[in-house]
């Protein structure tokens, strides 16, 4: 498990996570290193604890199955939104329900990410025209310590304050309010609800990875990614022994009678 490796995880943490990264694979019929390879780049860029797993994995799964996207879209669009998003202390949940928000209008992987990053960015250094904009309309998402208001009540201040599309693009860009129009087309009581189910739901990842697992196909990604993960438990037992056979074999190659054996043979030949 070559990402969750390189994500700094141990060899016991990297066990412990097989389970739900394997399950996350079947829900989302993808390889088991694509799998890996989302979920460590969501728990790094959203800073977060390899014990969020488990949550990160069922909010996945809950955004997926209730918005139009999918958990390799949502992985792409963390890609781009993570570092961002944790920097401004934002929720795993907030901006995954806002993901699946976008997806709905049909701004999905790196898209969403790319636009939704532009929206925080231009929040922490707003332009002399967003600033005026905001303060006719009586707006404040930035906060003293550095941080932004959550994406919910963000869109709650947007709809009170009647901020139209053109205000919108003004504040946040046309990038960043290509994201926040949709995210206010859709309205805060919608993402707030999905993001809700996001921190609730515990049962998303079983119900989809068992609806998934019923096509051959997917049953045959199933087994490929089970063999890997064999195969790393394999090599961990087997480690310490294969090492220790290496260096008796690196020190007899180096001793003075293989040398000799070595010039021997050449000479015969």
């Amino acid at each position: 498990m070559q990402f969750l490796g390189m994500a700094g995880m141990e060899t016991d943490e990297i066990m412990s996570v097989m389970p739900t990264t394997l399950q996350l694979a079947a829900a989302g019929a993808m390889e088991l290193g694509q799998t890996a390879d989302i979920v460590t780049n969501i728990l790094s860029g959203m800073r977060m604890e390899v014990t969020d797993l488990d949550g990160v994995a069922n909010g996945l799964a809950v955004a997926a199955t209730g918005s139009n996207t999918s958990i390799s879209l949502l992985g792409e669009s963390f890609s781009y939104v993570g570092g961002i998003a944790a920097s401004v202390g934002l929720e795993f949940a907030d901006v995954t329900a806002a993901l699946g928000k976008l997806g709905d209008a049909g701004l999905k992987g790196s898209r969403a990410g790319m636009n939704l990053s532009m929206a925080m960015s231009k929040i922490l250094t707003p332009s002399r025209e967003a600033e005026e904009v905001m303060g006719n309309l009586e707006l404040s998402f930035a906060k003293a310590d550095g941080t932004i208001v959550d994406l919910v009540s963000m869109i709650e201040q947007l709809e009170t304050s009647g901020a139209n599309a053109r205000d919108v693009l003004q504040i946040f860009g046309v990038q960043g309010g290509r994201a926040i129009n949709n995210l206010l087309a859709a309205g805060a009581p919608a993402l707030e609800k999905l993001r809700d189910e996001i921190e609730r739901n515990n049962t998303a990842l079983d119900d989809m990875s068992d609806r998934m697992g019923e096509t051959t196909q997917n049953k045959m990604k199933a087994l490929t990614s089970a063999v890997e993960g064999l195969q790393l438990e394999m090599y961990d037992k087997l480690a310490p022994a294969l090492e220790a056979v290496v260096l008796k074999l690196t020190d007899v190659a180096r001793s003075d009678d293989a040398v000799q054996v070595m010039r021997d043979l050449g000479t015969a030949a």
